[in-house]
């Protein structure tokens, strides 16, 4: 997978990053495209050998049992990503996981996420609904953020799922995390994945993040992109719904 920098990405990510009296907020919106690379092949092996090894330790099972289960009834259970028995549902699957590994550079995902760690959303208008209202109850809006995804994944073609780990298995739990949001689009007509997050820790035992304000600032703005941005929302007050009901998707 190859990351693709984006200026107006890029100024998401500016204001994606912001404190408030209570929390530091920390948040990112990264585009990938698809295309393996050896990394992300390995990865996919890998994958697919651990969901064989699981496979066969259930056939096995329920081979014990009495009366035993119909093979096809273990190798097509579902999840979020299709029948883990077929490698499409499996490519799906690692794309997300190379999704995390190189937003998160010092976390290792691939020991730790499971399938049953995602769900799939099945409705656009409710995720941006979601993530607007966050946003809004920290006191945040962001200049045409779903415009700008948009432009890029073409929202409304998009496979949407949420990433949602046990607090034992989310390497932020223990850094003073207070909630997080993880959602990822994946456009497999464009070969890309988009993912938006928004995570919030504590003032008081927050460390310093792998991905700062600072950082973005370093990297640079478009200044058209800023100039457009005093689009968003003519009236302050507006809610969510009126935000997406605007939105030309």
């Amino acid at each position: 997978m190859k990351f693709l920098h984006l200026s107006g990405i890029d100024a998401i990510n500016l204001d994606l990053n912001f404190s408030t009296s209570d929390c530091c907020v920390f948040g990112g919106c990264d585009l990938y495209t698809t295309k393996a690379t050896g990394s992300d092949k390995r990865l996919l092996r890998s994958i697919t050998d651990t969901i064989e090894t699981k496979f066969e330790a259930d056939a096995r099972l329920s081979a014990s049992l009495s009366p035993p289960l119909d093979s096809t009834e273990l190798f097509s259970r579902s999840s979020p990503f299709g029948p883990l028995d077929q490698t499409s549902s499996r490519k799906i699957y690692s794309y997300l996981l190379a999704t995390l590994n190189a937003s998160h550079p010092y976390h290792e995902f691939s020991a730790i996420v499971r399938p049953d760690h995602f769900s799939k959303e099945r409705c656009l208008l409710t995720t941006m609904n979601r993530f607007n209202a966050a946003l809004f109850n920290l006191g945040k809006t962001i200049p045409n953020l779903w415009e700008t995804i948009d432009i890029e994944m073409d929202l409304k073609d998009c496979a949407i799922y949420v990433y949602e780990p046990d607090n034992l298995e989310d390497p932020y739990a223990t850094e003073g995390l207070l909630w997080c949001m993880m959602y990822f689009f994946h456009n497999k007509h464009r070969k890309r994945v988009c993912y938006l997050y928004l995570r919030a820790v504590s003032k008081s035992s927050h460390s310093h993040p792998n991905r700062t304000m600072e950082t973005w600032q370093e990297e640079g703005v478009d200044e058209d992109w800023n100039s457009d941005s005093e689009r968003l929302w003519e009236n302050p007050d507006s809610d969510s719904d009126e935000f997406v009901e605007h939105m030309e998707i």
